[in-house]
């Protein structure tokens, strides 16, 4: 697999909000569980984690079922991976990410 044959670094950048019917409920170890089943274990180097759970979901996202995609560390901790929390949640649309926010995280704090 060419991904797991890079040396370049590999970041998720784990979802601000469930999927209604893909991830509903998942948390951040269980975004990454579903991964390792998919392309193995050790694969991933740096987890990006929205840390602002400050602007409300949409009501239409609730109504849908959607949910924050929560760290949970004692879990995510578990595994060889360095996570990086960061308000990286879009303001006008906050069950998504902002990707101003999300590049300025990625280059500061991954790419220094």
């Amino acid at each position: 697999m060419t991904l797991r044959s890079t040396s370049a670094l590999k970041v998720y950048i784990c979802n601000v909000a469930s999927q209604p019917g893909e991830t509903l409920g998942f948390t951040v170890s269980k975004h990454l569980e579903v991964i390792e089943q998919h392309v193995g274990e050790e694969l991933i180097d740096y987890v990006i984690v929205n840390s602002n759970l400050s602007y409300p979901l949409p009501e239409a996202a609730v109504d849908a079922g959607i949910t924050r995609v929560l760290f949970d560390k004692e879990q995510a901790m578990q595994r060889p991976i360095h996570y990086v929390l960061a308000d990286v949640v879009s303001k006008d649309t906050p069950s998504h990410h902002d990707p101003d926010k999300l590049a300025k995280v990625i280059m500061r704090r991954i790419w220094r």
